[in-house]
Order: structure tokens, then sequence, then C-alpha cells
């Protein structure tokens, strides 16, 4: 019945306009993505519906697992036995004790309980299951006494899943030398997974202490949170034949169970060169050309860092850092062992790009920043984890700052936090940071956790200064070491600085300014008129990503720092002039002498948009194309992102927008032509298949980006190279034929040479590519071909091979690259197919090709690799690019 749905969907004709055609943009200019699915915005409501009684408590494991990595062995089928000791307390008499396991078979016949002193044993009465509650009940036959210790014995078998990616799990990678699968097994606990691994008290706020006993096989070595004590011990009874134990005598901190970790793995390892014990580790293969050695140093650098900016040392005696092949996440930051996809772990100079190496930097700061926040104080409840991971985020830009400045991170928060922040607060269905929610595991979306959460706490800031805040931030980690915290928590300290700093009103505390700000969804939309000509009406709204979709009706507590034509630019602009408070909808400012602007928000610290009427916004465009350093760097960013977030909106027009962008052709800032870019990506998008309209955005667009394309023959810094990186990327996709020309050429030169060396460094790799294969054709996607299938070539480079694949300007060749996408037997790998028909349908011939080879090849599709989720995928893609209404409706008519 799908099927002949399907297809009778698919005989709906789309009608393409005859355009010219450019090739498509490679560089995606998103956040920092510690997570996949920072663009899939979903929470959950996990069915755990009951928190675990406080009768009994945990403050201590042993735990000893044997992962058994034998995945051709049906007999012992990655399993993983193993026996957990957990001294617990009893704080209230109880006949029974309840923790979780999810996924593990007990052994009810071994089960044990005695006291931990007296030895005593309390008889087992039986044992409860609840599996939507993913917890087991131990039912004792006698009491247990308040105040008193004893010892709980659980001996199960665990699963190394191969079905997914949290829990104790299998993953693998290929030996390029042999082609051999060679596997591995690694923990993600984090949120609610440990209990996948064994028995335990699986919730943050019941902290214990830890011992872990690793049985593995002689083929492989193990890592833990601490180091090693014993290694490779046959004494005694072994796991099994072939199998020896690693102890690690040495107990952990206090530590909640999701920070618990172990990796079992043939991996090698590279270390920093300072006195810092910090590990990379990964295969063999990866740490090649040095791969793991930037990671290593930078690493060792933040923990330096950190120590000495918390005033609190980083108490684990390593930090193993280990490139995982099959990782859900970024990263997970448990403690003494971090674990990482490859891709923000792995620096190879000549190969990862200056974007690589700043996501690297980034990502490390924020796992590094994690052992002090998160894990050394934890939040209370998963309600609050943006509290762990709000500032996590926000400290990333601290290390990274004061570690690999040459980046110059302050400019960037606004295109990796706070700027992908809004746009999901925006939402109709956003949810509050701080989620009140003390019984269930709710899920906040990750832009809403970690964009949000860093973007307020950069507000806080703005108006208590640096200074206050890191003092702040260094109480509440020596009042609560060890322990648990709530939001208030924090807010509590804070306030105490601020009034010590006198940085803070009188009259506010900062949970009276916060509340507003984590307990509801949403931000403000402050709007600014001119009433006379030294008197000003200044407004606050929720913004709303759509106008009309009229979401709940929230206001805060926002603190309002502006500058104006006289100002000067310096920290005394962060200082708030007044606050609109949460019970205030409009006040009024006089401002003398009379300004020929104002700006509010300067350098953007805080997390709301502004809106000027219609003469101050035209008297900012005067400003900026007259003379746009006057208005801060950060503020030329936000300013555009805000215009374009409202026109998108239907608060103002998009050529009220588009006006302010005139000064493009003099902008030399990354933080100023990112968000531009981002935001007319989405109106380029909408308009090049339209004519008229599409040609002129074009010609528009070109007599922008070719002057500073023209200008950068080199690069003086970093962020130099990151922009002409973007600029030559949209240069090409325009039609720029310098741009198209060069590319052809470099590739040429390339293809050519006798040492094999390339000319040009991997920034500009994908832009050459696409632009050479779209304006050279055959030749070149051939050669791309080639080099996709060599198999010395390392991921990141494969995947830009891939892109270029969808660049020809040749329908013929777009269906070879649609063939080989959802025919087994091509080169292309499985987990290639997918992103190769997205990207055919990316470009501007390929779109109609796409349709068209789904239309006629349907029924073939749905039975191949890339089945429906295929299909699907060049639909999301298509639906990009219908800006009128019909075209929209015959592609949301389709999906499935």
């Amino acid at each position: 019945m799908k099927l002949q749905i399907l297809i009778g969907l698919l005989s709906v004709c789309i009608t393409f306009s005859t355009v010219v055609a450019y090739p498509q943009l490679q560089i995606q200019s998103d956040p920092v993505p510690f997570f996949p699915h920072l663009k899939k915005f979903s929470h959950k409501n996990f069915e755990i519906t009951n928190r675990l009684t406080t009768s009994v408590t945990p403050s201590h494991y042993k735990i000893r697992i044997t992962p058994i990595i034998e995945p051709e062995n049906e007999e012992v089928h990655l399993s993983a036995p193993g026996r957990v000791i957990i001294t617990v307390k009893c704080n209230s008499v109880t006949k029974s004790i309840t923790l979780h396991s999810y996924d593990i078979e007990v052994d009810e016949d071994a089960l044990s309980v005695k006291h931990a002193i007296a030895g005593t044993i309390i008889p087992v009465k039986g044992l409860d299951k609840n599996p939507d509650q993913q917890t087991i009940t131990i039912q004792l036959d006698m009491d247990l006494t308040s105040d008193e210790e004893y010892l709980v014995e659980i001996h199960f078998v665990a699963r190394v899943a191969d079905d997914r990616l949290n829990g104790l799990y299998l993953s693998k990678y290929i030996d390029p030398t042999t082609s051999n699968i060679n596997y591995h097994a690694a923990t993600q606990f984090e949120a609610i997974d440990a209990r996948k691994a064994f028995p335990c008290f699986d919730e943050p706020a019941l902290k214990a202490t830890f011992q872990i006993t690793i049985g593995r096989s002689l083929a492989f070595h193990s890592l833990s949170n601490m180091n090693i004590d014993e290694d490779g011990v046959e004494d005694g009874l072994p796991p099994r034949f072939g199998y020896v134990w690693d102890i690690y005598h040495t107990t952990t901190h206090r530590m909640s169970t999701y920070l618990v970790a172990l990796v079992v793995s043939d991996f090698t390892f590279v270390t920093s060169d300072s006195k810092t014990n910090v590990k990379v580790w990964g295969p063999e293969q990866l740490l090649e050309q040095d791969s793991g050695k930037f990671a290593a140093d930078t690493s060792a650098k933040m923990l330096t860092f950190f120590d000495s900016y918390f005033g609190l040392s980083y108490d684990f005696p390593k930090m193993d850092q280990v490139a995982v092949s099959d990782f859900h996440y970024g990263a997970m930051e448990n403690w003494g062992l971090n674990l990482y996809r490859p891709k923000f772990l792995l620096y190879t100079e000549g190969v990862s790009t200056q974007l690589n190496k700043w996501q690297i930097s980034s990502v490390i700061a924020h796992e590094i920043a994690h052992q002090w926040i998160g894990n050394v104080v934890t939040m209370e409840w998963w309600s609050d984890l943006w509290l762990n991971e709000g500032l996590a985020n926000y400290l990333q830009f601290v290390g990274t700052a004061a570690v690999t400045n040459e980046y110059e991170p302050w400019d960037r928060f606004g295109i990796d936090c706070s700027q992908s922040g809004l746009e999901y607060d925006g939402r109709a269905d956003a949810v509050p940071v701080h989620v009140d929610n003390e019984t269930h595991f709710v899920q906040v979306p990750f832009a809403g956790t970690y964009q949000k959460g860093s973007g307020i706490i950069r507000m806080m800031e703005g108006f208590l200064t640096e200074p206050t805040l890191t003092k702040g931030l260094k109480k509440y980690l020596k009042n609560l070491e060890y322990k648990n915290a709530i939001q208030d928590n924090l807010f509590d300290y804070l306030t105490q600085v601020g009034y010590e700093d006198d940085n803070l009103p009188r009259n506010l505390t900062i949970k009276q300014i916060m509340d507003t700000w984590t307990l509801q969804a949403g931000f403000p939309l402050i709007r600014v008129s001119r009433i006379t000509d030294t008197v000003f009406y200044i407004s606050q709204e929720r913004f709303s990503n759509d106008a009309n979709e009229n979401p709940d009706a929230y206001t805060w507590h926002v603190p309002i720092p502006y500058i104006t034509n006289t100002s000067p630019l310096d920290e005394t602009a962060l200082i708030p002039k007044f606050w609109i408070s949460d019970d205030t909808l409009l006040i009024s400012e006089k401002i003398t002498p009379k300004p020929e602007w104002i700006l509010l928000n300067p350098y953007a610290y805080g997390f709301y948009r502004v809106l000027y009427d219609s003469d101050l916004t035209t008297a900012l465009k005067k400003q900026l194309d007259t003379d746009h350093l006057k208005v801060p760097t950060l503020s030329r960013g936000q300013l555009l992102d805000d215009y374009f977030k409202s026109a998108f909106g239907e608060y103002i027009s998009i050529k009220t927008a588009m006006d302010l962008t005139g000064f493009l052709d003099k902008e030399k800032t990354l933080p100023v032509w990112v968000p531009a870019l981002n935001n007319l990506k989405i109106v380029y998008n909408m308009v090049k298949d339209v004519d008229v309209l599409g040609e002129k955005f074009r010609l528009y667009m070109l007599s922008k980006v070719t002057p500073w394309f023209l200008s950068t023959g080199t690069q003086n810094s970093v962020t130099d190279t990151l922009l002409r990186t973007e600029i030559l990327d949209w240069a090409c996709a325009l039609g720029n034929e310098i741009c198209l020309t060069n590319a052809t050429t470099l590739l040429d030169e390339w293809m050519n040479s006798e040492s094999g060396e390339k000319s040009f460094g991997p920034d500009f790799e994908a832009t050459i590519y696409c632009a050479a294969v779209f304006a050279g054709g055959k030749l070149y996607r051939d050669f791309m071909l080639k080099k996709y299938t060599d198999e010395n070539v390392t991921p990141i480079q494969q995947s830009l091979f891939l892109n270029a694949l969808a660049c020809p300007n040749d329908a013929s060749l777009l269906n070879e690259a649609l063939n080989m996408a959802v025919n087994s037997d091509s080169p292309i790998r499985d987990e290639d197919s997918i992103t190769l028909m997205g990207r055919v349908a990316d470009n501007t011939v390929g779109r109609q090709v796409a349709f068209s080879y789904i239309k006629l090849n349907v029924e073939a599709i749905l039975k191949s690799r890339v089945n429906v989720m295929g299909i699907q995928e060049v639909l999301t893609t298509l639906s990009k690019y219908f800006a009128t209404p019909d075209r929209l409706d015959e592609v949301q008519c389709m999906k499935l």
C-alpha cells in the first residue's frame, strides 16, 4: 500500500525554471557541532517517571567486567560478564534495595547483601524487575538498619551492543593495510546508560567512588578513568582463555555514574610535550603524520590554564583522550577519559583545514572545562543540564582565547553560539533551558542547553563584568566541590560577588533576573523608536521565527546597554544604561545631546534581538555605508542577523534587511561576513531558480564578494584564511570567471604533477574540486572518483571528493552519480550513498535530474541500499529551493 501511495505521489510534476547554472556552495558555516543533531531539534520525555528513593544510597562501587569482543563467536556473542559490589548506606529502615539495570541479565541466584563491617548476611527474598522504569528491586527477608552500611553483590552479563552507540557498545574501523575490520569496545553513559553496562544507582546526585577491574583479550589493552595499577594479570581465575585482568586499584573521586568510562582496543597513543600526563589514543593509521599531537599539546595547555583559572587543581592522575571510530556525540567528558569522534580530536597538517583546527580546539576546551564544571560540581538532576553544558560552552571560548588565540575566539561566539541559540529559541515549540521536572528525564534540545545556555552566561558576563563572573564561578566550585548543584546555587554566588564588586543593582538578584531567561522559553525582541529628538521608546515582546505563530507571551529582565554616534567604543559600552523589568512592556529614555543614531546591545552580549523604527534604521544604514567601522564589529554581524531573521519571521520586509548589506564590499571581518552569508544563503536558495530575480541577486552578491576575492592574494592571519575560504566559495558559486578558471588550472596542475603535490591548501580544496568539476566536466569528475577510491586518503579528504562527484554541470554525469549512490556494487561506500544523493539535489542542474530520477526509479530505489531515506534526503534538499507556494505545496505533498 505504501509503495502504491508513493508511486501516486510521484506522478505529480514539478517544473523548474531554465536558469544559468553555477556550482553549489561547499562551505558550511554552522556552529561547532558538538552533537550531530544540532539541527534536528527534538526533545522527548523518557518514560522514567520515578526517581530512586533515598532510603539506600551508594558510596562506593567495585566493578569487575570483561567485554568479550568476538563478533563471530555465537556462544559468547559480544557479551560482558561482570560483578559489581556496591557499598550502600541505609538512610531509613527498609526491606528492599532499588537500583537501575537495563538490558542486563542478572544472576538472581548469586545476589547477596551483607553488613559492611560485621559481615552479617541479609537473606535475599527475591528480585523484582521493572523494565519500564529500568530498575530492579532486591527484596530482603529482614530490615536494613538506618545509618549502617551494607555490601550489595550482583553478578550480571551485559552486552557489548552492536545495535546502539550508548551503554557499553561495539565500534570498529578498517585497517587500510589489510582491509580487515578491527573491533573495539567503548562506553557512552550520559545521560542514563551506565545501567546498560552494570547495575547501579544511575542518577547524577547519587555520587560514589569507583574501583574498576577490566578483563580483556591479550590482543587488546584497556583504559578507564584512573591509571592501571596492575596490567595483564593472570593470577587467580582468568576471565576466560586468552584473557587477562587490568586492575585499577586507585579509587576515583566521588562522581556520578554517567562519568564512568572504559575502552578496550588495540589503539596506539601519542603524548604531549608537557609534564602533564596527557595521551591521545586512536587507531594506528589515524595517528600517523602526528595527527594526535596537536590535541595532546592543546589538552595539556587547557588543563594548565583551567587549573589557574579556577584556582582548583585537576585532581586525576592523567587525561586520556580517545578517538572512537563510532561515536554518537561529538565528544564526552568522562573524568580522566574523554572520548571523541576522530574529526573533533585529530588534526593533520596539510590535510585538516583551519576550520577543523578551530573546531578541535573548541571541543577539547569544552571537554577539559567539564573536568571542573560538571565533574567536580554536577547538576542535581537533568533539569539543570544547562549548568553543565551552558557553562562549558562559554568556558570553551575562555580556554581557546587563553591557549589558541590565533582564532580570535570571542569574535566567533555569535557565529558558534548565540546566533544559533536565538534561531532555536525563536521557535514556537522551544522549551526552557531549565526543565521544571524533577521526576522525568527530559532532554532539552542541544541548541537550548548549549547555545542558549552559553548565550545567557555571556550576557551575565556583560553586565557583571568578566572578573566578577569568574569570581562567582570560583566560589561555586570551591563551596560545592564533589557535590551537586541546582541553578539557584550558581545564582546565589553570582549575586554575592555582584554586590561585593558593585556590579549588580541592589534592588535585583541574579535569580530574579535569570529566572526569566531559564524558566521560560524564548527571548525578547526589543523595539526602539524615536519620539522626539532626544526621547526614545524601548519596548519588549517575545520574538518568534514566524510572527504569525503567536507563541505564549513572556517578559524578561533585560539589561540595556547602548551607544550612539558620539559614544566611546570601550568596555563602558557594556554597562547597562537601564533595565527593562519583567513587569514592563514599554519605557522611555532621554538621550542628550540629540544622537544621529542609537545602537542597543553593543558587542552583542545580550541574548535578544533589536529592531529600530524606519528612521533609526535608515540612520544606521547611512553610518554603515559611510564608515562602517564606527559600529563595533560584533554589532555589525548581530545587526544583520537580527534584521534578516526578523524579515524571515515577517516582522519587516526582506528589502529592509537587504538594504543593510550595502557596506559588505568594504567589510573585512569574519564575524560580520559569516552571519551575513548564512542569511544570504537562505535568500539565495529562494531566488536562484527565479529567472530575473535570481540573476539580479547573483550580480548584487558578486559586487559584494568580488572586491574581497580579488584583494586576498595572501593571508595575514588564520581568521583571514577562514574568511577567504567563505568568499572564494561564494565567488565560484556565483559564477565569477576568474574563480572558475583558477579552480580548473589548479586541479590541472595537481593532476599532471609528477610529485603528486598540490599547490593549494586544504582550506580551499572543497571549493576548488567542485568548481573544477562543474567547469571541466568528466575529466575532472573521473579524477575525483579515482581519488575517492584511493585507500590512502583520509576520511576528510574522501568526503571532499564525494561532494565533488555531485558538482557537474551535465545531466548525464549527475545521473551517473545517482546510479552510483543507489547501486551497492558501485565504488561509493554504503555510508556515503544518501549523502551523495542529497548533494546532487543541491546542484542547480541536479535538482531536476534528481527529481526525475526518483520518479523513474522509485521502486528500485526503495529496494536499494538508500531505500526511502535516500528519497527523503532528496526531497528535503529540494524543499529549500521552492520559493513559491505552489512549488512548496508540490514538494510537501510528496514527503514520506
